[in-house]
């Protein structure tokens, strides 16, 4: 989940980056605003789509799956009667503040949608003109969100005033804006972490106001207009998923681009810098989803990573004969269906994974001693074993890859011995030996 959201705010990252340093001046309006809410969902899809992408990628996909031995949840041993088969990692502890986080923004959500909704439930609504005219004594300036606009009870306007605020709003109203604000809220929910998200938010409320004014200016002269903007962002903020004239963060930039010149048609080359972009980004994301078999088939993909070569002599003591036989066999370190240790019936995917290692942390914990020498030494930290889980699913080649003590060593190496069989590991359906890789850590 976290190499998802990662690489979204990647590619996030890449496309504001083109837009910031060469979009954003541009006069294109409505073509920024279709360019920023592509690219965000660009983001989003892009890295979950890999796999299906890769075909598309210029290079196929040029990732590699790198050989390292399965690796196995750490176990913690503690002193006699205290063993432990699970403890909290630094996985946890940010999945549970990820968490958190998504609860926040989503109780952040409601709040203020509430406020919208109560100012609706409280004030003089009206139906006019295919929207609805809401009047409220709480409200100090105008403002739109979705088919209702807000207006104070006693507006202090002229009549070109509230003419050229009402066009403003109902261009906000006609043009959908508010749907975009609300989609980004609800993708805040999961990306309220990134700030990136953030500045979508800011750029998009800056394209629909110059979009509302360009409208406005339709039937105002900029001077008025541009005096009414400065009037306006003197009074209160609009609520958070509102559109209105008072956003004092943009006013210099609205009165610059009611200003500007219209840009050039050569300018719409431009955006077609994107393409490059995310292409790069499909390359990618297909290379990180190689493993899936997008570019090539599992039974490439999960090749061997060493053959072992054992040589049997056997003697026959009636003709004083000697034969050898040579055996080869291949060592996967990853295969397409990994071995499960314990009874994991009716269990697929990441269930079974998880299944299997509770079974093996449960076993061991149950099994293993903190060996009397190391506890009076009083001896602490981590032993790495290696081990194969066979195509019969014998447990063979126990080894010790990070040494702690020769007391808690043999101990490691007398548990994964005596080890009860596995369902062996698969590829392409034929059961294949795979080396797995087992931290245990001895702790008083």
């Amino acid at each position: 989940m976290f190499a998802y959201l990662l690489s979204v705010a990647a590619i996030w990252l890449a496309c504001l980056a083109l837009y910031a340093l060469v979009l954003q001046r541009e006069k294109f309006l409505l073509l920024n605003r279709y360019f920023l809410l592509a690219t965000l969902l660009a983001g989003l899809l892009i890295p979950a789509l890999g796999p299906w992408l890769a075909p598309l990628a210029p290079l196929g996909g040029v990732g590699q799956w790198a050989q390292l031995a399965y690796t196995l949840p750490t176990l913690t041993i503690g002193a006699p009667g205290e063993s432990v088969a699970t403890h909290w990692g630094w996985a946890s502890i940010l999945s549970g503040v990820y968490g958190a986080g998504c609860l926040w923004a989503g109780l952040r959500f409601l709040v203020h949608l509430g406020r919208i909704r109560r100012l609706v439930k409280g004030g003089n609504c009206q139906q006019l003109d295919g929207l609805v005219w809401v009047e409220h004594a709480q409200i100090k300036a105008p403002f739109s969100f979705g088919r209702y606009l807000f207006w104070p009870t006693q507006p202090d306007y002229t009549a070109a005033e509230a003419q050229a605020i009402e066009v403003h709003e109902r261009a906000h109203i006609r043009q959908w804006h508010s749907a975009d604000l609300l989609a980004l809220e609800m993708l805040g929910i999961f990306f309220w972490w990134c700030p990136l998200w953030y500045v979508y938010g800011r750029y998009l409320r800056e394209v629909h106001e110059y979009l509302a004014d360009a409208a406005a200016l339709r039937h105002t002269s900029t001077r008025v207009y541009g005096q009414l903007l400065i009037r306006q962002c003197l009074l209160g903020q609009t609520p958070q998923f509102a559109h209105g004239l008072n956003n004092h963060s943009q006013l210099k930039n609205r009165i610059a681009m009611m200003t500007k010149s219209n840009s050039s048609r050569l300018a719409l080359a431009k955006y077609l810098l994107v393409c490059p972009v995310l292409a790069l980004s499909i390359v990618a994301c297909s290379s990180q989803n190689d493993l899936t078999g997008a570019t090539e088939p599992l039974s490439d993909v999960f090749k061997p990573v060493r053959q072992v070569i054992d040589t049997v002599i056997t003697f026959d003591p009636e003709t004083f004969k000697e034969s050898m036989a040579v055996f080869a066999y291949d060592i996967y370190q990853e295969a397409e269906e990994m071995p499960v240790f314990g009874a994991c019936a009716g269990k697929t995917g990441e269930e079974l994974s998880a299944c299997s290692s509770t079974n093996l942390l449960t076993y061991i914990a149950a099994q293993m001693k903190y060996p009397e020498a190391a506890r009076v030494a009083k001896t602490e930290g981590m032993v790495v074993a290696s081990f194969i889980v066979s195509a019969s699913g014998q447990v063979k080649a126990v080894s010790i890859k990070r040494s702690l003590s020769p007391d808690c060593d043999a101990e490691v190496m007398r548990i994964l011995n005596e080890m009860p069989n596995w369902q062996p590991g698969k590829v392409s359906g034929k059961a294949v030996d795979v080396e797995m890789t087992m931290p245990i850590r001895f702790k008083l």
